[in-house]
């Protein structure tokens, strides 16, 4: 039995040299190479003094199966205390060369990334300079425009049919000079937005047209009235000889002018309403050019043609009569009556004209009337002109420095020469700008 111990104990010797070398050279571990040969070891000596398994009792097997338990835990115990501080400095090494590496590719990475945001920063930089320098040069672009608009004249001249020379004039006159006045005022109130161009709203374009539809409604009632108690009046007695002034060929020219405002209705609402606001009003100013160019060529032609005509063939009583059933039938059948009522009298500047207007047609029994409706008049369309120019001036002060609120309503001397030109009939029949055609 002694000599078959021997013998398997050799074996496993050779089998754990074998092992030995596998494990050193799979691992190449100090600890582990160390703990292997004292189990070797101890196996060893386990085998030369263990009796067999029939020799031992179950008292004797619970000794030594004790020892071979506190033996293997001191044999750890003893070398991990030894080798342990190598093992930390080996992780640590591992651990050191490690966070080495790892530092050197986030310096470059943070390198590269400092260079990109510096080219992408400095290339930013280049662009917000560029876009502030295109927008300083628009700005002053602007402010040179405007500042040309504030001091530039943009509004015709209209002249005023002479009134107290004769009855037959006298009758055109509060109605046409009426017009005339409100349309100055129209045009004062374009020349206004002009100016004030770079802050120029769609809110103040439609204030304007506010104040423009009434104007236009009380110019359509008046073509109702003339075609309903003018005209047939003077047709009656006298042959209209001109051929603008034949029945037809006027009734085309008023249907034009009075499509004229309904488009320009529509497009206020479909079309100017998307439009930048400058660009907005410089429509519908060509528009409106063109449908009073017509209306003054009209107007102009029946001041030359029809007094004469009048004047012979009708008595001074006559013609007063007509005069106030024109002026009747716009109080009685008018869309505005409040517009039609205050506009053929408060163009008269001279106190005693106005006051002579006033006694013709509103007697004391109409004068309350007439007060109320020129209250309606102020309030509701005098108000508008009013606020516009306020608005303007505030404007122009404040950007403006040294620029006068006023000066664009000063009439050229050339607007003055142009107009007395037309009115001898050495010029066009129209007090409008020229090259803006007509209906």
């Amino acid at each position: 039995r002694g000599a078959r111990g021997m013998a398997d104990a050799e074996e496993r010797k050779r089998a754990g040299g074998e092992g030995e070398s596998s494990s050193e050279y799979e691992t190449d571990d100090e600890e582990v190479e160390v703990v292997t040969q004292e189990l070797k070891k101890g196996a060893y000596e386990r085998e030369l003094s263990e009796p067999d398994e029939e020799d031992v009792d179950d008292s004797e097997r619970d000794a030594v199966k004790g020892k071979k338990q506190s033996f293997i835990a001191r044999t750890f115990s003893k070398q991990g205390s030894a080798n342990n501080g190598g093992l930390m400095k080996s992780l640590s090494r591992s651990l050191s060369k490690s966070s080495q590496s790892m530092s050197r590719g986030l310096s470059k990475s943070g390198l590269v990334r400092s260079l990109s945001r510096a080219s992408f920063n400095e290339a930013e930089s280049e662009e917000i300079q560029a876009a502030a320098a295109a927008a300083a040069a628009k700005s002053e672009a602007y402010k040179a425009l405007s500042s040309k608009k504030a001091q530039t004249y943009s509004a015709p001249t209209f002249l005023f049919a002479p009134h107290g020379m004769s009855p037959a004039m006298d009758l055109l006159a509060i109605f046409h000079n009426g017009i005339r006045q409100e349309l100055k005022n129209a045009y004062h109130l374009l020349s206004v937005m002009e100016r004030m161009f770079a802050t120029l709203t769609h809110e103040e374009i439609d204030l304007f047209f506010d104040y423009w539809e009434v104007l236009w409604v009380h110019t359509e009632d008046f073509f109702e009235a003339e075609e309903k108690v003018l005209w047939p009046a003077i047709e009656k007695r006298v042959r209209v000889e001109h051929p603008r002034l034949q029945h037809q060929v006027r009734g085309k020219q008023k249907a034009k002018l009075v499509l004229f405002h309904e488009d320009l209705q529509r497009d206020m609402h479909d079309k100017y309403s998307l439009m930048p606001a400058s660009e907005a009003l410089k429509s519908v100013r060509y528009e409106i050019n063109k449908a009073v160019s017509s209306l003054l060529d009209y107007f102009m032609i029946m001041e030359k043609e029809v007094p004469p005509l009048m004047q012979d063939k009708f008595t001074g009583k006559e013609i007063l009569a007509t005069e106030k059933e024109v002026l009747q039938y716009m109080l009685t059948n008018g869309r505005c009556v409040w517009a039609n009522a205050y506009i053929p009298v408060r163009w008269q500047s001279d106190s005693a004209q106005y006051q002579e207007l006033i006694a013709r047609h509103y007697p004391k029994l109409k004068m309350l009337d007439f007060k109320r409706w020129q209250k309606t008049f102020e309030k509701q369309h005098e108000s508008i002109l009013k606020s516009l120019t306020a608005l303007s001036k505030n404007t122009l002060m404040s950007s403006h420095a040294g620029a006068t609120g006023g000066q664009a309503e000063m009439v050229p001397q050339f607007y003055l020469e142009k107009a007395r030109r037309k009115a001898a009939g050495l010029g066009s029949d129209s007090e409008v700008e020229d090259g803006e055609g007509g209906y």
